[in-house]
């Protein structure tokens, strides 16, 4: 949530998803080389437990973001902002913002975006030992998912401003119905060639779906709310990742394919939120932003 909020800092409105879009790079390029490098400290113990040093690797990576923050990364905030109010989580900053149509309607859409992305990493892991992939080869098939993450994401970050943030959402939702669904065929069919081909479709769709939420529910609130209504988005995305792993797990001890199969049922329910969005008018920030921008288009 502070990352985002500093990208709101530091944007206007028209560049708001194109910076959105940058986080989503960043966590892509993370999440391709964030298990490559956690496979080369993979161990085998005699005892079979699971290697401790990818997590000592991560420990010291994390330092050095805490270091960067600290040392390196500019303030964004500036002496004419707005100066907002500090406080501790307070239950009642959710139901003010879930209170306002437009920014409860996007703040829901973001859970369940979230919640069903949070069922398919859970999962994934299993599936692929379903497939019969080693433990260290998980790693490379997460490296993939990141790898995709991040060039999509670039993509995003240019198609934004030219199609605008709903339309980006609808896109968004539609492939990652169609590529959960595929995915859960590919595990029926017990096709490794079948996941590797589908799987990208799904991460496109999570790339153009994530920084457009963001987006929308950052223009949908005011300079000094900016921190605070992007942390209550954090806060239902947090639940979700929660929720997501649990209901994912659940759904998997019943059928390999259902958590993707119920995850593209949720993308085509948040179909209808979205033109619930298109249509409610609240603050006209989504009739606005599903308008091209001539001058970048």
């Amino acid at each position: 949530s502070t990352a985002q909020a500093y990208i709101a800092d530091v944007t206007g409105p028209k560049e708001r998803g194109r910076g959105m879009a940058l986080i989503g790079m960043a966590f892509g390029l993370g999440f391709t080389f964030g298990p490559l490098l956690g496979a080369a400290f993979v161990t085998a113990n005699p005892d079979g437990a699971p290697s401790a040093a990818p997590g000592y690797v991560a420990a010291i990576l994390s330092g050095l973001a805490m270091l960067s923050a600290i040392f390196v990364l500019p303030e964004s905030v500036h002496s004419e902002s707005t100066p907002a109010e500090h406080s501790w989580f307070q239950g009642s900053a959710l139901l003010r913002a879930m209170a306002r149509p437009h920014i409860g309607l996007v703040l829901f859409t973001m859970f369940l975006s979230t919640f069903v992305f949070a069922q398919f990493e859970s999962t994934l892991s299993l599936l692929t030992e379903s497939l019969g992939l080693a433990e260290r080869h998980n790693f490379y098939v997460f490296a993939y998912v990141g790898f995709v993450l991040f060039f999509a994401q670039g993509g995003v970050r240019h198609l934004i401003p030219k199609f605008g943030e709903f339309r980006m959402c609808v896109a968004g939702a539609l492939l990652m119905a169609l590529g959960l669904l595929l995915i859960g065929a590919a595990g029926r069919l017990e096709s490794r060639a079948m996941l590797y081909a589908v799987l990208p479709i799904s991460v496109i769709g999570v790339s153009s779906l994530n920084p457009s939420l963001q987006a929308m529910l950052s223009l949908s609130a005011a300079a000094s709310e900016q921190g605070g209504t992007l942390g209550v988005g954090q806060s239902m995305a947090a639940m979700a990742r929660i929720l997501g792993p649990i209901c994912g797990l659940v759904l998997y001890g019943y059928s390999v394919n259902l958590p993707y199969w119920s995850g593209a049922a949720l993308m085509v329910l948040s179909l209808g939120l979205f033109w619930t969005l298109r249509t409610s008018g609240s603050e006209g920030m989504a009739d606005e932003e599903s308008v091209p921008v001539s001058s970048e288009a």
